[in-house]
């Protein structure tokens, strides 16, 4: 029976490995052998478990900064790190800080089931620079729709607090 659970467990495991990095379900470690990870770079693995709903807003830069973001909704519930889950369905599922950037950093704010509707602001923080830098911070605010982009917004931070605010309404036309 163990050998059976730990086969069925493996099987499982292999299918989810290019998915999740074999993160998950306690691969290996049991007396199962887990094949070498392939290799990938970090942005490749985030921006494959971004999550995708009805509404995705992505805040992406190629900066050493710590910017967040904010995305409220027409019912005046705001997701971010300080509150990243929302009655509304709104879920943050990747902030960025200092301490864990990367190259090419996003945060990624989505509505799994049907969003509401009416107009949404999303607002761009930059919190902190995570090096001596000081010039300004160009960034990108993708919107989409079940996957596909619906809107786009740029900015450029320059200085800690409010970067950058922008507005759009779902449905979209």
């Amino acid at each position: 029976m163990l050998g059976q659970v730990s086969k069925s467990r493996w099987g499982i495991c292999s299918a989810l490995l290019p998915l999740l990095a074999g993160v998950a379900l306690g691969c290996g470690g049991d007396g199962v052998s887990s094949p070498p990870l392939p290799p990938t770079k970090p942005t490749t693995y985030l921006t494959r478990v971004l999550a995708r709903g009805s509404i995705q807003v992505t805040l992406s830069w190629n900066d050493n900064a710590d910017l967040n973001l904010y995305v409220t909704d027409p019912t005046r519930q705001t997701v971010s790190y300080l509150s990243p889950s929302v009655p509304s369905g709104g879920q943050l599922d990747n902030n960025v800080t200092c301490s864990n950037i990367n190259q090419n950093p996003e945060e990624n704010v989505s509505w799994a089931s049907t969003a509401p509707r009416g107009t949404y602001l999303i607002e761009v923080e930059l919190s902190q620079r995570c090096n001596q830098s000081t010039g300004s911070i160009p960034f990108t605010v993708t919107v989409r729709q079940r996957g596909n982009v619906a809107r786009t917004f740029s900015g450029s931070a320059t200085s800690n607090g409010v970067a950058g605010r922008f507005r759009f309404s779902f449905p979209f036309p």
